[in-house]
């Protein structure tokens, strides 16, 4: 988005209520990392994902989580493909799916942010596993994928997040899998009232 000249007083000093998000946002929001940080020092990630056929998104969600400053990212997968996980990760740190949901939720606890769901599969423990976390969880939980899939018919789990930070990723399918509404040509205003009705940040 750039600036094409348009004089301000020709907009009459009105305002959008929208705005993008730049490099230099994002930049001036980061805090400082100290010189003498560890990797202890920035913060803990925790990623359910993978599962047979789809073991490259919850690799590349936690590359992207240390690229963009996560000190501790750990990916629990499927224990069907946790060592082709584990060779796609040379930084991140793998681990199957727990038997126990308690000890998923234990790990998950100790962590600052939570991602859900890139190729997670859709059976039901997985989805239950998924709701388990965003209920429980107090930290930000990112929703994404197949964690969308588990949320579907249970939105009442966002009634119970409401007043913790909550971020959906869906494409349109997912969207309208979740009781989203694109009719008409307010796409951002759709978005928006999803936004707000369920107490979310949407990244539509």
């Amino acid at each position: 988005v750039h600036d094409i000249g348009i004089p301000a007083d020709i907009l009459g000093g009105e305002g959008g209520r929208t705005a993008a998000i730049d490099r230099g946002d994002v930049r001036s929001w980061l805090p400082a990392r100290p010189a003498d940080g560890h990797k202890g020092t920035f913060g803990k990630n925790l990623i359910l994902g993978g599962s047979v056929g789809y073991t490259g998104a919850p690799a590349l969600a936690a590359r992207g989580a240390l690229r963009a400053g996560g000190g501790l990212v750990t990916v629990v997968t499927d224990p069907a493909v946790y060592s082709i996980v584990a060779c796609k990760c040379d930084e991140a740190m793998v681990r199957p799916i727990p038997e126990r949901s308690a000890e998923l939720l234990a790990l998950a606890g100790k962590c600052d942010a939570v991602l859900v769901g890139p190729g997670l599969g859709r059976d039901r423990r997985r989805h239950e596993l998924s709701l388990m976390l965003l209920e429980e969880l107090s930290c930000p939980v990112v929703v994404d994928a197949d964690g969308l899939t588990a949320l579907a018919g249970h939105m009442e789990v966002l009634e119970k997040r409401r007043g913790r930070s909550t971020i959906l990723t869906p494409h349109d399918g997912e969207f309208a899998r979740l009781g989203g509404d694109l009719s008409g040509e307010d796409r951002l205003g759709k978005a928006r009232e999803f936004a707000v009705r369920w107490g979310c940040i949407l990244a539509l």
